[in-house]
């Protein structure tokens, strides 16, 4: 029997990045310069692969997050702390408690537990003190961050936190997918070199769009309970307790016929009957979603 899995994302920094990556997708005439950045040199081939644990929502997750803490890091005034440190100490319990020495990434680490050589630390081994520190310090401390594991761990642990908190949101994930289906519609083999081109090319029909895969049991179970078991447009109940005539169907969001992906985060539940309403049609959800309970007393009886 395999061991039960959960998570805690309960991180200030996690509910931080998901508003972040909400309003990027939300937003994403705003935000034009980073999904280019995103998609540049054909990155978009690394997002085709079907089914993926590690989903595309989960590489733009770690994009998102990874530049984040590159410019709290090095927006870190420090010219502040430095003033900070010195003023205070000779006061062990300020220290503790502002701590003046530590910069953002370093913060998001500690809260994770993850071992790490420090900012103080990489200091000392260049022979600097934190007082004497520059912004090229910053720098290059953050660049050498992002070469050790610690690093690699920080984002994978942070960006599964902030999948957790938006998986839940269908309209956010068909949003996403639909900027990615852009994309991958303007996707070229002649751009991609001859190793990437071989991989992925197998992954497409003759029309351009991309092949039908094979659903592995672990996404129809994760998309089955985030939909409590019931069709996303008419609210039917899949489970087959109520009713015998229950046929669960799992849907792209974003048709695979208008390029979109074989992505955990591109699939709902749907009944057959709005399934076959859909078809290969638009892109669409529903944003209604089961209340966990109601706000209003049955008649004649009291709140317990």
């Amino acid at each position: 029997m395999r061991e039960r899995t959960t998570i805690q994302p309960w991180f200030r920094d996690a509910y931080h990045y998901a508003d972040v990556i909400t309003s990027a997708i939300e937003e994403r005439f705003d935000h034009l310069g980073m999904w280019d950045e995103f998609f540049c040199d054909g990155q978009v081939a690394g997002l085709l692969a079907p089914y993926l644990r590690e989903s595309a929502f989960h590489a733009f997750i770690r994009f998102v997050i990874d530049h984040l803490l590159y410019d709290y890091t090095l927006d870190v005034d420090l010219d502040h702390r430095q003033a900070m440190a010195e003023a205070i100490g000779n006061i062990p319990e300020a220290v503790a408690d502002l701590e003046p020495l530590t910069v953002p990434v370093e913060e998001a680490l500690r809260a994770r537990n993850i071992e790490f050589d420090s900012f103080v630390v990489f200091l000392k081994e260049r022979d600097k003190t934190f007082a004497a520190a520059d912004a090229d310090d910053l720098y290059d401390y953050f660049q050498d961050l992002r070469l050790c594991q610690p690093y690699e761990d920080l984002l994978a642990q942070a960006a599964h936190e902030v999948f957790f908190i938006l998986f839940g949101n269908r309209r956010l994930l068909l949003h996403f997918n639909a900027i990615v289906s852009d994309h991958v519609e303007s996707l070229s083999m002649e751009d991609l070199d001859d190793e990437v081109r071989e991989q992925v090319a197998p992954l497409f029909e003759g029309s351009g769009a991309l092949k039908r895969a094979y659903m592995p049991e672990w996404v129809r179970r994760a998309v089955y309970f985030r939909d409590r078991g019931r069709c996303v447009m008419c609210q039917a109940d899949l489970s087959g307790i109520i009713t015998l005539w229950s046929e669960e169907n799992y849907d792209h969001m974003v048709p695979l016929a208008a390029d979109g992906l074989n992505d955990v985060t591109n699939i709902q539940l749907l009944c057959a009957a709005c399934n076959l309403r859909k078809a290969d049609g638009a892109a669409v959800t529903s944003g209604a979603y089961e209340d966990w309970y109601s706000m209003e007393e049955p008649a004649g009886k009291k709140s317990r």
